[in-house]
């Protein structure tokens, strides 16, 4: 893996959010959505320059415009009502998307720059599920053990090891930790078994969005690093939101 994945600001960001939620109280919610829209910033930065996109400008409105509408619903909506809330968000983005392409005058590289502006302000949407999760108070422990994962794995990844031992020491980074996290945080009969799962799948994508977008041409651009580092925080956001969902505590 090249230096251009290697940057400990993933590992950075999911600390935050577990101090937030850990320390945040009534507060929490506004925290992290605060750090989930740092997040989008960030992702909306690099994301034009690291796909070669045409109209950057205007993919960068449509990304921040989709992750602020994600954020608006994730904490205006109540947790009943927020799987309905998300895929109203991510219809809004293939919309937007699609309006940017009729508006743009000119043409070129019509189909890159669809899709390209489609996933970015996908994965924009996709850190509001931070912010939905902690609406879930039985899910707090749940949200600081995938937090956990999200932060060993990234720290692992920003270490200078060659791929080969970068890969599993990733993976296995991720999912120890959670699970030492979950003996304490959850309320389970199987909390190993809960936070090695988590972890795990947390850490098999973050290590392969990492690794997909580290090997783009311009990767290695200021701007670009900071998207390759914060697309896994985004991911992880929906990840999350699944698993309080899903898991029963």
């Amino acid at each position: 893996m090249g230096s251009a994945a290697r940057t400990p600001l993933g590992a950075a960001l999911g600390l935050l959010i577990a101090l937030a939620v850990i320390v945040g109280g009534g507060y929490a919610v506004y925290l992290v959505a605060l750090t989930c829209a740092f997040v989008i910033v960030m992702l909306t930065a690099g994301w034009p320059d690291l796909l070669e996109l045409p109209t950057p400008r205007s993919t960068r409105l449509v990304m921040v415009l989709t992750g602020i509408a994600g954020l608006v619903v994730a904490l205006s909506t109540s947790v009943a009502n927020a799987a309905a809330g998300i895929a109203l968000v991510m219809v809004f983005a293939v919309f937007a998307s699609f309006l940017q392409q009729m508006l743009r005058p000119e043409r070129s590289q019509l189909t890159e720059s669809l899709t390209g502006t489609v996933t970015g302000a996908i994965l924009a949407a996709l850190s509001a599920g931070w912010v939905e999760a902690v609406h879930a108070s039985a899910g707090i422990g749940l949200i600081v053990t995938a937090a956990s994962a999200l932060v060993a794995t990234s720290f692992v990844l920003a270490l200078p090891l060659p791929g080969v031992a970068a890969v599993p020491s990733a993976i296995f980074a991720g999912t120890l930790v959670p699970a030492f996290t979950s003996y304490f945080l959850l309320p389970s009969e199987h909390p190993l078994l809960i936070g090695a799962g988590v972890g795990s799948v947390i850490a098999c994508l973050s290590v392969a969005i990492t690794y997909l977008l580290s090997t783009v041409f311009r990767a290695r651009e200021a701007r670009a690093v900071l998207t390759n580092a914060c697309a896994p925080v985004a991911v992880t956001g929906f990840v999350v939101f699944l698993a309080v969902r899903m898991i029963p505590l």
